[in-house]
């Protein structure tokens, strides 16, 4: 006698099954008392299943009594969506989508023959029906195409052929319809009319399809692209760009917004492989990314005024902190110069409080020299020079404020040259000589400056 042998994995899980089932037959005895349910014996709380309770109970899948639609022994075959009821539904029955990718849903109205009408469907790839008589030539389908619902279920299409549709503006001959054996409707395909060389109009109420169309004049909203068989009104714009491969405006994104000129000499060329000849080259197109990423602020134009005698306009700025701090403790520098002469003061600070202090010691120093007055103060926005204790300072002794748009250090260029030539002739010292950066205060010597001259000063 031949043995059987269970496998490791099933043995376990017999031996699961029956552990369970002598679990449940014990829980059955504590609550009922026996193997019939008795409700004097029930326990407040606990759950007692009554026999026979799945009788009342009826199967979604086979329309059955007696299990669950999980529990259904039926088999659905290939292109049956449902069980021998559900296949055998009533015209007006939501049962056959649209093809290929896309399905439909439509409302049964009273008003519309479902036998001989046509449901004009735009996510449709081809026209269906599954009437035979309605084909005036028919052939058998050679094609591999097949028709997806929107159950997700696969049909086979039969035949191919012909079918005139008559209508009050006279017969409509469709081409290249699919006949697929069980549909219940009729699509008419947007796709096949628009290949026929229809224009299709869909307004609130009608749709119409319209032959012979020179040019029609309205306000486009949207556009959708075709993809394959399908018209898709895309939500990104970048998306939407991709699907078409002749425009200038679409290579000049891909190549890292190039210029036209140069996209047209590459195209001319054949320079880039895969780049078609295009027949235009976005004249008057402007580029929204090309605005933002590209757009900087024009030069400056030179200032035309200059002082006509010291102490008109005085430019200042302030430089640091700086990394390290200087033999004295210093790691700000405090820049003032004379717009007439270009003669220039410095002063080395620790902490940036010190420049109030500093700039009423450089007026008494200056107008007490040259016997002037300081018309003038050109810096920018910083706190040190805003303040409210510089403000009413400069306000006291008559001197007008001049500050710079904030972000637009070239309006104060005299100085910022100035502390940009110190800088510099600084890191050149204390590199030649390796000098200790703690030095550089020591080496913005302004005496050296001021010797050199200035070329913007022709006299002084």
């Amino acid at each position: 006698m031949a043995g059987v042998t269970v496998s490791e994995g099933a043995s376990e899980a017999l031996f699961t099954e029956k552990k369970k089932k002598k679990r449940w037959e014990g829980k059955k005895k504590q609550t009922t008392g026996g193997d019939e349910p008795s409700s004097s014996k029930l326990q407040e709380g606990s759950f007692a299943p009554k026999k026979d309770w799945k009788k009342n109970l009826k199967c979604y899948m086979c329309h059955q009594p007696g299990h669950f639609k999980r529990d259904c022994k039926v088999k659905l075959q290939p292109g049956h969506a449902a069980g021998k009821e559900e296949a055998s539904s009533s015209k007006e029955e939501a049962g056959w989508g649209g093809a290929f990718m896309t399905g439909t849903c439509v409302r049964a109205l009273s008003t519309v023959d479902m036998e001989d009408d046509w449901i004009v469907d735009s996510g449709c790839g081809h026209h269906l029906t599954g009437d035979m008589s309605k084909f005036s030539s028919l052939q058998a389908y050679s094609g591999n195409e097949a028709i997806i619902t929107t159950d997700n279920t696969v049909h086979a299409v039969e035949k191919e052929g012909i079918v005139t549709v008559g209508s009050d503006k006279g017969p409509l001959t469709l081409r290249s319809v699919y006949r697929v054996p069980g549909m219940k409707k009729n699509l008419f395909s947007v796709t096949n009319a628009v290949d026929a060389g229809y224009h299709v109009l869909f307004g609130p109420t009608e749709v119409k399809f319209l032959h012979n169309v020179s040019a029609v004049k309205a306000d486009v909203a949207h556009i959708g692209r075709r993809v394959k068989d399908l018209f898709v009104l895309s939500t990104s714009s970048y998306v939407d760009r991709m699907r078409a491969n002749d425009s200038a405006a679409m290579w000049h994104e891909r190549l890292g917004h190039v210029g036209m000129d140069k996209l047209k000499a590459m195209a001319n060329r054949s320079l880039v492989r895969g780049l078609p000849k295009l027949s235009s080259f976005g004249e008057g197109h402007v580029c929204a990314g090309c605005q933002y990423g590209k757009s900087h602020r024009l030069p400056f134009d030179k200032s035309q005024t200059r002082s006509k005698a010291p102490l008109e306009v005085i430019h200042g700025d302030l430089m640091g902190p700086t990394a390290t701090a200087s033999l004295g403790g210093s790691r700000y520098m405090l820049v003032l110069i004379d717009d007439y002469s270009r003669y220039t003061w410095v002063y080395f600070l620790k902490e940036k409080s010190e420049v109030f202090r500093l700039f009423v010691e450089f007026k008494e120093l200056v107008e007490g020299r040259l016997n002037l007055k300081i018309k003038k103060l050109r810096t920018d926005n910083g706190g040190e020079f805003v303040s409210s204790e510089f403000s009413n300072f400069c306000r006291k002794h008559g001197i007008q404020r001049e500050l710079t748009c904030a972000h637009t250090p070239q309006q104060n260029g005299v100085a910022e040259r100035k502390i940009r030539h110190l800088t510099e002739t600084c890191k050149c010292w204390l590199h030649a000589k390796s000098i200790p950066r703690s030095f550089w205060a020591e080496e913005c010597l302004v005496q050296f400056m001021s010797s050199i001259g200035c070329l913007s000063v022709r006299s002084t």
